[in-house]
């Protein structure tokens, strides 16, 4: 059950598995969530092959690399949101640079990044 956000067969079914992915993935870090989902839930919809992400996992590394590709064509670092090529190379960016200016105002991060891999996107532009 790999339901997107953006399901086009049932919107608000994507809706839905949306808002509990993302009320899961804040349990897991231990923040609060709204969203009542208890372990009896969890147990549940892993039963009937719910995945928590739907998203194909990148690395830093390929992240970065795709960001170099950008940089080379485009000669600049500022990859829109919504970049039609890579809609979620935009994403990353963003999330990247909330993540780098949070840790940087002494703020918790929601992103993991190493302060190597903050230098080498300093670098880049």
């Amino acid at each position: 059950c790999d339901v997107p956000q953006r399901y086009k067969g049932d919107q608000s079914l994507g809706n839905w598995a949306s808002g509990i992915r993302m009320a899961y993935n804040r349990i897991r870090r231990g923040l609060h969530t709204d969203r009542v989902v208890t372990d009896q839930h969890i147990q549940r919809l892993e039963e009937v092959g719910f995945r928590w992400r739907v998203a194909e996992y990148k690395s830093f590394e390929e992240r970065f690399e795709k960001l170099m590709e950008f940089k080379k064509k485009h000669g600049h670092c500022n990859v829109p949101l919504r970049y039609k090529h890579d809609k979620s190379l935009g994403q990353w960016c963003r999330s990247i640079r909330r993540s780098g200016l949070n840790i940087k105002e002494g703020r918790k991060s929601n992103y993991k990044i190493t302060k190597k891999q903050m230098k080498m996107l300093e670098r880049t532009g």
